[in-house]
């Protein structure tokens, strides 16, 4: 009898139903709740939850980690889709003016190492590799009058390249042009095979 005062608690009834193991039964056959088992349960229950909140810190830093490495590589690959994009602007402006010049010592001692053997060619962007490439064609056209590949990484310089070895080589040639994302109905295989065939140079 509490004489209608508010008491704060636990009820036995409901303890039961969640933890029957802290509930026993006096003699008298009332319900009691055992606090030593009731007290040694919540400090395992706080232990669980404090190793469970360490765990979830563990992964949130990790995913943190994560997202800043990501962050990172998207930053360098949005940096280098730039720098492509500003040289093939510079590839295009610089080769047109590049072969308006007199071939350069170096670019004629490249020429020179081509016409000895199977030669690769790292120049940077603007220093006149067309005015090679152009030279070195008219060199193997001057041998053999063979058929030559010329390939470049996209569509714009295919279209250039074309452009500038019809108008730069000294032979006569007639060039094909082939690039990617056209139509199947627009590119008859036969009639692709057949331009290969006759054309003297093809940029791809």
């Amino acid at each position: 009898d509490y004489k209608g005062e508010k008491c704060i608690g636990f009820n036995a009834f409901e303890v039961q139903e969640v933890l029957p193991e802290a509930v026993k039964t006096d003699k008298d056959g009332y319900l009691m709740i055992d606090f030593a088992a009731l007290l040694a349960y919540n400090c395992h229950m706080l232990k669980q939850i404090r190793d469970e909140v360490a765990d979830n810190s563990i992964n949130i830093e990790q995913n943190s980690r994560r997202i800043r490495d990501l962050e990172k590589l998207l930053s360098r690959r949005s940096e280098v889709d730039s720098a492509v994009t500003n040289e093939n602007h510079n590839e295009q402006g610089s080769a047109t003016a590049a072969l308006k010049k007199t071939m350069r010592d170096y670019q004629s001692r490249s020429l020179e190492e081509f016409k000895k053997k199977d030669t690769i060619l790292v120049m940077p962007t603007g220093t006149g590799k067309t005015l090679v490439a152009i030279k070195a064609i008219d060199h193997v056209r001057t041998i053999s009058k063979g058929k030559v590949l010329f390939l470049v990484p996209t569509r714009a310089l295919a279209e250039q390249q074309s452009r500038i070895v019809l108008e730069e080589c000294e032979d006569n040639l007639t060039v094909a042009t082939l690039v990617g994302q056209v139509q199947e109905s627009l590119l008859d295989p036969v009639e692709t095979e057949d331009a290969a065939k006759t054309r003297k140079s093809s940029c791809f």
